[in-house]
């Protein structure tokens, strides 16, 4: 399914961290902004370094390298997600049709190390269930992170299994399926088409390009940056206005829009609102994650494409609407 969408520059803050100012009776803790205010994980997570300043305004979020970054790359961290698909048809008279929604839940886990080009990645193994059916793996996506940034390897290391999700025959016959559920109004062909267009809006289907060929030094003389065959998921630091290009070609790039708390089945979280925009997305496409200390909390995106007929007719629009939210979560440190 997703992964983003599954769908992502720096000071060290060591040096801002302030004495604990404890809050009595108020449910934000301004020792660390991003620190879920209630949620279903053990609370030995919570320890990771946090950045005050003034009377409770939170800094820019920075990676600590004493910490191992912002985000949480720890073996046998866990998240599960629920995500929910829906696909409506508009025709040209502007009746709508309203396919079934599919609903499925994402297990994912932090599972061990990789060595490829010479780096080290952290593997994230993922299961998409049907509630009370079987679990199908997922690709897996390889991490690595500095204090730029959080990014993911760009091509299919040796022996790794191929995307189920994304081969050509599996998303032939959930096409041909969508395009049954509409009544056969819609052909199977424009369907497949906007699930590419998903596929490569929330972040499945980049491909697997170099996405830079340099790694710029940071402050204090550390490497840091996104590295040839890689893509950026996260720079740092999260802020507001913060922008960052996911990969050049075609253009993918992320804008942090606000700091804001998530409600989400796990608990309240407090993350940051991402927005990626594209080169290939259209006018009405919108696409937004949500990412905190705790690692990715959401997705929302809504994608749209031509509905044609079986002899390629123009008949109307396609409308897909699909979400992901973090049902529960276990981070080891």
């Amino acid at each position: 399914m997703v992964r983003l969408l599954r769908p992502v520059v720096c000071a060290v803050i060591a040096s801002m961290i302030l004495a604990p100012i404890l809050l009595s009776g108020c449910g934000v803790d301004r020792r660390d902004p991003l620190r879920p205010i209630a949620s279903s994980r053990s609370d030995a997570s919570l320890s990771r370094p946090f950045a005050e300043e003034g009377a409770g305004t939170p800094t820019p979020l920075a990676a600590s390298a004493e910490a191992g970054g912002f985000y949480p790359l720890s073996i046998g961290n866990a998240w599960t997600y629920d995500t929910r698909f829906e696909m409506t048809l508009i025709d040209s008279a502007g009746n709508a049709f309203r396919g079934p929604a599919e609903s499925h839940v994402i297990d994912r886990s932090l599972t061990g190390t990789i060595s490829s080009l010479d780096r080290e990645y952290v593997q994230e193994t993922s299961f998409q269930r049907v509630p009370g059916g079987p679990s199908q793996i997922l690709a897996p996506v390889f991490y690595r992170q500095d204090r730029s940034g959080l990014y993911e390897l760009d091509l299919v290391p040796p022996g790794t299994p191929a995307r189920p999700m994304t081969s050509a025959d599996l998303r032939s016959r959930r096409a041909a399926a969508i395009a049954a559920s509409l009544g056969g109004r819609v052909s199977a062909v424009s369907v497949m088409n906007l699930l590419d267009r998903i596929d490569r809006a929330t972040g499945v289907a980049f491909g697997a390009t170099a996405a830079a060929s340099h790694a710029p030094t940071l402050a204090g003389g550390r490497p840091g940056g996104v590295l040839p065959d890689e893509i950026t998921r996260l720079q740092y630091p999260l802020r507001p206005g913060q922008h960052w290009v996911i990969r050049g070609d075609p253009l993918f790039e992320s804008t942090v829009e606000a700091m804001e708390s998530v409600d989400e089945p796990a608990g309240r979280f407090n993350g940051a609102r991402i927005r990626i925009n594209s080169d290939l997305f259209g006018a009405n496409d919108r696409v937004h994650t949500w990412y905190g200390r705790d690692g990715f909390l959401k997705l929302s995106a809504h994608v749209e494409g031509i509905a044609t007929d079986e002899a390629g007719n123009v008949i109307g629009r396609l409308l897909s609407d699909m979400s992901e939210d973090l049902s529960a979560i276990v981070l080891v440190k």
